[in-house]
């Protein structure tokens, strides 16, 4: 199976649990979760973001390195391991610049 298989995959089953947790009241769900869990536009707005990326995955318009990071990240969800799974999106999204050093900094 390819990488790109493999993400497409792991996007669509996130996709699937999504629906599957947003069709039925879920116990545990916080209140403030719950107005992503069960918002219908959100769902359809993320399915096709999904979509457009699971084309350009099948039509290879992304670069190997973008794709081992994807890989990474949905590697990690798939294990269930939440905090490599947000180092690895960190890492795909702003990659290992220092932005924070920009920022002020509040305790002085």
């Amino acid at each position: 199976v390819s990488a790109e298989a493999f993400i497409v995959h792991s996007l669509l089953h996130c996709l699937a649990l999504w629906q599957k947790c947003a069709s039925r009241d879920i116990a545990g769900v916080r209140g403030d979760m719950s107005a992503v869990v069960y918002s219908q536009p959100l769902f359809h707005e993320t399915s096709a973001a999904v979509m457009s990326l699971r084309r350009m995955l099948e039509e290879g318009a992304l670069g190997s390195e973008p794709v081992g990071k994807l890989e990474r990240v949905c590697s990690h969800l798939l294990a269930g391991e939440d905090i490599l799974a947000n180092q690895a999106y960190l890492d795909l999204s702003i990659g290992n610049r220092t932005w924070h050093s920009d920022v002020p900094s509040l305790l002085e």
